[in-house]
């Protein structure tokens, strides 16, 4: 499942072939008229002329929906983990708001009106550097140290990608956009996720060490 990280790299990936109408914001792209999600579906196929579709497949696909402008996009969507404009004080004042909260930090972590991007497999990664527990309330833990996580954790893999992205031909980049689902599990790479103890919370599966 593509989440923010994973979004980025594929709209990092279209502009750097040349096509500059695509941005991402948490897990969606923008394509210049239309707002694009995912669901567990990460596949697109893009022509050589520049038209991207993407291919609707699978049980849940996400929606495509008309966007007039990026500001109007980005409106209804909270701050984007993934975005480098995202400051460590916009994250900590957003913690602090949660620190009260009796809802699961899996509840809230995967709320993108608060932090757009996050979904389990990321979520697990980050809880998991910060010794937080998924299925507990957020009340009942120390959240001090998320701010940082967030911040740290974002800015390396968004390295990560523009790295190994910024090395591609213009084949390479290609090739790396058609086969996008299946280069999220090349490139990344997960301490946790699919490796940890299992955690159900809300019909989710999260991983912790």
């Amino acid at each position: 499942m593509p989440e923010g990280p994973e979004v980025f790299a594929l709209a990092y990936a279209l502009r750097k072939y040349g096509f500059n109408q695509y941005h991402s914001y948490g897990k969606h792209l923008f394509t210049g008229n239309e707002d694009w999600s995912f669901g567990l579906n990460g596949r697109v196929h893009l022509l050589r002329d520049g038209i991207l579709s993407k291919i609707s497949e699978g049980y849940i696909i996400g929606a495509n929906k008309p966007c007039s402008s990026y500001e109007n996009f980005i409106s209804l969507l909270g701050m984007s983990w993934i975005n480098e404009d995202t400051l460590f004080n916009d994250f900590t004042i957003m913690i602090e708001t949660w620190k009260t909260s009796k809802k699961t930090l899996a509840t809230l972590i995967l709320d993108q009106s608060y932090i757009s991007g996050i979904g389990v497999a990321w979520g697990s990664e980050i809880l998991s550097m910060a010794n937080l527990d998924p299925s507990k309330k957020a009340c009942d833990q120390c959240l001090n140290c998320l701010p940082t996580i967030l911040l740290s954790l974002g800015t390396t893999i968004r390295k990560q990608y523009t790295d190994y992205i910024d090395h591609l031909s213009k084949d390479e980049l290609y090739d790396f956009i058609n086969e996008w689902f299946h280069n999220l599990y090349r490139v990344r790479t997960m301490n946790v996720y699919k490796k940890g103890k299992k955690i159900v919370v809300g019909n989710r599966t999260w991983y912790h060490p």
